[in-house]
């Protein structure tokens, strides 16, 4: 487990930081843990401080790889953990420049593999990673993609303790250029009731992706406070029996309508739902076919400001 952050006081400690009372003041959906602490205002300093421990602990390019620049306002809500369901080591093994298999098109921001921690973007630009994006870019998603480590294959858990201790990190350091804590979602909740034709079978397949595989969330949300100072119970945002659960069509997807604006929080805790006439309005979750990505429920338009794609809400 990483050491807290280094610093004459606890920051929760802090005169000026009243955690409690913050807490109080953030709003709950009815089955969300009260530990969550996503949207309440960053403590003073946790950026610096989180640059001297990542320095300290994983040296000035992977701190700085993590950090991005620091002058630069984040303005993102999500922070989206994704697997690459391989190991290749992005940044080492496809160079530097273009870590993606088509780096030209893809959004990802960031990339930490076994060994290797590759930036593709900062974390104040758009990114894209998701079939919900459909190629558009959007202020609201940050994406992180894990590839995993060869030598855990067989193991619990895909990811090495540096790349859980990186993770952490980078979420921190987001967290602290937005000055709020960021909510955590993970790949197969944002692509929930994806789904596509098969014109052999004649019947509709589930399509969305199901990754991060085997990660163990509860002990990244413990590396993260360790690492920020918060108490050992804080979590981030989404819980982990919905981070490694199956996503299948028909299931209700809970982020479409914040990213159409008709919602602003992501009712992401408890068991998944499914779509139902008391849930969702029938004219919105029928299929509706896209020419790459087959079929989704309440797909969101997609729309062209200044010639290139956005969604709804960056429109």
């Amino acid at each position: 487990m990483p050491q807290e952050l280094t610093g004459a006081e606890r920051i929760t400690d802090a005169p000026d930081y009243d955690l409690d009372r913050l807490r109080s003041q953030r709003s709950y959906f009815p089955r969300e843990p009260r530990s969550n602490v996503d949207r309440v205002r960053c403590p003073p300093g946790l950026g610096d401080r989180c640059r001297e421990a990542a320095v300290a602990s994983l040296g000035s390019d992977v701190a700085q790889a993590l950090a991005g620049d620091a002058d630069e306002p984040v303005t993102a809500r999500f922070f989206v953990i994704h697997d690459t369901a391989g190991t290749t080591e992005y940044g080492l093994e496809r160079g530097q420049t273009d870590p993606s298999a088509n780096g030209s098109t893809r959004g990802i921001h960031l990339w930490i593999s076994a060994r290797a921690t590759h930036r593709q973007r900062d974390w104040h630009r758009p990114g894209f990673g998701t079939k919900m994006e459909m190629g558009a870019e959007n202020r609201h998603f940050l994406h992180i993609e894990l590839s995993r480590d060869p030598q855990l294959t067989n193991a619990p858990t895909l990811y090495n303790d540096s790349q859980y201790e990186r993770l952490a990190f980078a979420y921190l350091f987001a967290s602290a250029r937005k000055g709020r804590f960021l909510t955590v979602t993970s790949h197969n909740e944002v692509d929930r009731a994806c789904v596509v034709y098969d014109d052999v079978a004649g019947r509709f397949r589930d399509y969305g992706h199901h990754d991060p595989e085997k990660f163990d969330l509860a002990r990244w949300y413990g590396i993260v406070a360790t690492l920020a100072d918060l108490p050992d119970d804080a979590t981030f945002g989404i819980e982990p029996q919905r981070v490694n659960g199956i996503n299948q069509g028909g299931q209700k997807n809970v982020i479409i309508d914040y990213v159409k604006g008709a919602v602003d929080d992501v009712d992401q805790y408890g068991p998944v739902p499914r779509i139902t006439s008391a849930n969702s309005d029938a004219a919105r979750h029928k299929k509706v076919r896209h020419p790459n990505y087959g079929e989704y429920y309440d797909l969101p338009v997609t729309m062209t400001v200044n010639g290139r794609k956005v969604l709804p809400r960056d429109a």
